[in-house]
């Protein structure tokens, strides 16, 4: 639908392109200042729901990002430890629907 990402991502350029999506995540509790505060997401509910109409936030949990390798997991919230988190690897072929899913 062409959104953003609602949460706190990395920010910038990385070298794999600009972070605006919501897949780099750091922080799943905050959202991303770039779109408003708290108040402003509620008053937007407010809002649609006034007019009819409702908000679907999307949010993936699954994705946290990290700017080191490996990562510093210290710095995601709220999955601050190595525990929650599988194996880190590359998708090294985009042809290989395994190599996709599990990487």
């Amino acid at each position: 639908m062409g959104f953003d990402a609602v949460v706190a991502n990395i920010e910038g350029a990385m070298p794999e392109g600009q972070v605006y999506q919501g897949y780099w995540v750091q922080d799943q509790n905050v959202l991303n200042d770039h779109f408003g505060m708290d108040t402003d997401l509620k008053l937007l509910s407010t809002m649609l729901h006034k007019m009819g109409m409702y908000l679907m936030i999307d949010v993936v949990v699954k994705h946290m990002a990290a700017t080191t390798l490996p990562p510093n997991h210290t710095v995601f919230t709220p999955f601050d430890e190595q525990v929650g988190f599988c194996c880190f690897c590359w998708i090294t072929d985009y042809n290989n629907q395994t190599d996709v899913e599990q990487c």
